[in-house]
């Protein structure tokens, strides 16, 4: 059955990039600016929403960076293969 969408399928492979997602972003919160002296959620800083809305961001255009090279380098597998 190739080239039909199986919308199960697709509901559960965005539950489990979210389920990643969600704990990257939970794990850079709470460990990461911890650990850089920041706080809990940058809560030590002068503008923690700045701070946290930036780093969403940040990782955000990495992960689209990361899908999108991700797309290029199947693509050239599958011309080579």
């Amino acid at each position: 059955m190739t080239g039909t969408l199986d919308t199960e399928s697709v509901t559960m492979k965005l539950r489990k990039f979210l389920g990643y997602a969600l704990g990257g972003l939970l794990g850079l919160f709470v460990i990461a600016t911890a650990g850089f002296g920041l706080g809990i959620a940058a809560a030590r800083t002068t503008k923690p929403a700045q701070v946290r809305l930036k780093s969403l961001v940040t990782h955000a255009v990495f992960g689209v960076g990361l899908y999108v090279c991700a797309l290029g380098v199947s693509d050239v597998l599958r011309v080579h293969a």
